[in-house]
This record gives structure tokens, C-alpha cells and sequence, in this order.
């Protein structure tokens, strides 16, 4: 790579590995940050947690720039002092229409989510379509255990699906789920790629912590505690969202900042500034 002479390295935060070292070295790095990898390698696996933990500051403290994706995360990379940004995710809202709204006689809720993830809260969910067995529940990106201990009947697992094939289920969907459960990886805060894509189609959203990218109260957006017995201590709150928002959509000019062409001018002006500052700095150690 360094034989191309890039005027700069952008590199989404994995794992180290010893060739970052030299690259670091020769050409300005700057480093995207979208999760706590210290708490969610310690979920997902041992190995992947301690190899993390003993090699990742080696990157960190070499690294010329840094793109958090929530102001929570920031907070956790004080002790280094390059610089850092803020951007939470956005989407390409050219890419989604706000859907029609649906007809339904009782409420549709849609959950787009991923196998293993603790974090999602996918179990809160299961509990709530016990309790409303009248709601009916589409959960996107999930396998229907061998043994649905659930039981339930309005319960529909469609697996992964590409997004024109989801696309049809989002339209009958009233009301749509984003993570419940960000407690358990000690987080507080998030910019959600689901959250944006449930609100780019105009769907209100039930969520359990901060967005970043909506900061102030917005009618459209319920937002319980991010605790274990969220659902529970708060399913008046739930039912009563779910009722007035059925059958209506969020209008597009509210989410207008979600977009990423807005996201993108902010991450190539940082990325600018990092170029600028490294070149300045060569010059500075070539007069001395």
C-alpha cells in the first residue's frame, strides 16, 4: 500500500495487526471507531477479546486521527490525544422512499437484526409478543430456533434477506424495533444503521438508548431506559406508542440530516484537516 503513495489511510477498526506499524509511519492514518471492541469481543469470544486487548493500543498510539461513530465511544479514547470527531452514521437517503402506510386491523412490528448479538435485546422482544399476542411481530435477519419455545403463532422468522426482499415486509410494517439491550455491552449511546434505515422508510421506531444522530426528543422515536426490565416496567408507554403511531409514517424532512452526502462533507473536511496537519508537520521536521 505504501507503494502508492496514498495521500492518506482511512481503516475501520478489526484488530492490529504488525503491518500497520510501517504504514503508520509513512503515510497519516486515520482510524473509524463504530463500537466499544473492549466489551463486545468479551461477548462475542475469548480469544478475539485478550488478542484485542494486548495489541490494540500499539495501533492507537500511531494512528494520526480518530472517526467515532457516538460521543459515548469518544469518551473511552480520552487517554489519546490525537485528533478526534464525531459522525454518526448516516444513510443514503436516495436510496429509500418513505413507504406507503399500511392498512393493518392490529399493529405490524418489524425488527431487522443479526444472529448473536446480545446486545439487541431480541429476548425483550419475544416477551412482548407473548404479552400482545395480538401484535404481530416480523423479525428480519433471524432463524427460527429448532424449538421455538415461544409458542407463539404471530410470531414470523424470515432469515436473512437481501433488501429487496425485505423491502415488501417494511412496507406492512406499523412500527419498527432497534436495540434493547446496549446495557450489556456497558453502552449507553449509538448511531444505528437499522434506526436509519426503519426511519429512511418513514417508520417510527421503538429503541432503548441514545442516538446520536437524534439527541432531542422526537415524537416518531420512543425511547425506553436502557435497562434489563425496560419492557416490562414500561410496556404502558410501549402500547400507548405503538396506538398513536400505527398507520402513520415520519415524514422525510424530519430525518433530512441522517444523510450521508452531510455525513460524508463532514468526514472529508476531518480527513482534510489530517492531511494538512501531517504534511505541516514533515515540513516542520525537515527544518530541523
Amino acid at each position: 500500500m505504501i507503494e502508492w503513495k496514498p495521500d492518506v489511510v482511512y481503516l475501520r477498526f478489526n484488530f492490529y495487526y504488525p503491518g500497520l506499524d510501517k504504514l503508520c509511519r509513512n503515510v497519516p492514518v486515520i482510524v473509524e471507531i463504530n463500537a466499544d471492541d473492549l466489551s463486545e469481543y468479551r461477548l462475542i469470544s475469548k480469544t478475539r477479546y485478550y488478542y484485542n486487548l494486548m495489541t490494540r493500543d500499539i495501533l492507537f498510539q500511531r494512528v494520526h486521527g480518530f472517526i467515532f461513530v457516538s460521543y459515548q465511544i469518544l469518551e473511552r479514547f480520552a487517554a489519546f490525544t490525537q485528533p478526534k470527531v464525531v459522525i454518526g452514521n448516516g444513510i443514503d437517503l436516495s436510496q429509500y422512499s418513505v413507504l406507503p402506510v399500511p392498512q393493518n386491523e392490529n399493529p405490524h412490528l418489524v425488527f431487522l437484526g443479526s444472529p448473536n448479538q446480545p446486545w439487541q435485546g431480541i429476548d425483550k422482544l419475544l416477551w412482548l409478543s407473548r404479552i400482545r399476542p395480538d401484535w404481530h411481530f416480523d423479525l428480519i435477519g433471524l432463524e427460527q430456533p429448532k424449538k421455538n419455545s415461544t409458542g407463539d403463532t404471530n410470531l414470523c422468522y424470515h432469515g436473512y434477506l437481501e433488501k429487496e426482499q425485505y423491502e415488501p415486509i417494511m412496507a406492512n410494517a406499523d412500527i419498527g424495533v432497534g436495540t434493547l439491550a446496549l446495557y450489556r455491552i456497558k453502552l449507553q449511546e449509538r448511531s444505528s444503521l437499522k434506526l436509519g434505515e426503519y426511519l429512511a422508510y418513514g417508520i417510527p421506531t421503538i429503541i432503548a438508548h441514545r442516538d446520536t444522530n437524534l439527541p432531542i426528543p422526537k415524537p416518531f422515536l420512543l425511547q425506553l431506559p436502557n435497562t434489563e426490565d425496560n419492557m416490562e416496567c414500561h410496556l404502558d408507554m410501549v402500547v400507548r406508542f405503538v396506538n398513536e403511531w400505527k398507520g402513520k409514517r415520519v415524514p422525510r424532512d424530519e430525518i433530512a440530516h441522517l444523510d450521508i452526502a452531510i455525513k460524508e462533507h463532514e468526514r472529508l473536511r476531518f480527513i482534510d484537516h489530517i492531511i494538512q496537519t501531517h504534511s505541516l508537520s514533515k515540513k516542520s521536521s525537515v527544518l530541523l
